[in-house]
């Protein structure tokens, strides 16, 4: 006759190699996850794919705008580039290149409607920066370089003036090609009303 004791044992002994067999059978998976992830490791490769692009051939890029604001007026000559290409420029510090080329043998020729011919000149590289106190005096100055450069592509104009109602053509000679344009300079709509909304907070 079995007593109390020695069914307690039984359970028990039982019980521990049930949770025995399990860490047996998780261990088991554990090494074949392992092995199965060192298999695909090794087996597995990586293949560059390179997409190629037609060669194209640089365009002329123009960028110019003419408001009734006071001059100078800016025009930028750059180059297009293929899709992706790493395009250095040689006239462009490294730390500021962005990739472009700028056109810098170009003649650049802006004239109105009004007989006024302006043949663009180069930008400054650098200018200076003038700090002035509340009564206009100068007080401080730095010398900077300019955003609208020429080592950037731009040309600025020295008379002309943008004066609503004229008419304005771009000519642009480079490399034996010539570029004309043609622009309007529509009049300010009238304002026919003004309304605001007021809200607290």
């Amino acid at each position: 006759m079995v007593t109390p004791t020695e069914r307690l044992t039984k359970i028990s002994s039982y019980k521990i190699k049930e949770v025995a067999n399990l860490k047996i059978v998780f261990r088991m998976k554990n090494v074949c996850l392992i092995t199965f992830v060192i298999i695909i490791s090794l087996v597995s490769c990586i293949e560059e794919f390179k997409i190629d692009f037609p060669d194209n051939q640089p365009k002329l890029v123009v960028e110019g705008v003419i408001t009734n604001q006071p001059g100078p007026y800016y025009v930028r000559l750059t180059l297009s580039k293929a899709t992706f290409a790493d395009q250095m420029s040689d006239t462009i510090p490294s730390w500021l290149n962005i990739g472009f080329q700028p056109v810098l043998d170009a003649m650049v020729i802006i004239s109105d409607d009004k007989g006024v011919h302006d043949t663009l000149v180069h930008s400054p590289d650098s200018v200076y920066y003038y700090h002035r106190d509340t009564n206009g005096s100068i007080i401080d100055s730095a010398y900077i370089i300019n955003p609208n450069g020429h080592f950037l592509g731009y040309y600025q104009t020295t008379k002309i003036k943008g004066e609503i109602g004229n008419t304005y053509h771009l000519k642009i000679e480079w490399q034996g090609q010539i570029y004309v344009s043609t622009c309007y300079m529509p009049p300010v709509p009238d304002i026919d009303s003004v309304t605001y909304t007021y809200s607290q907070g």
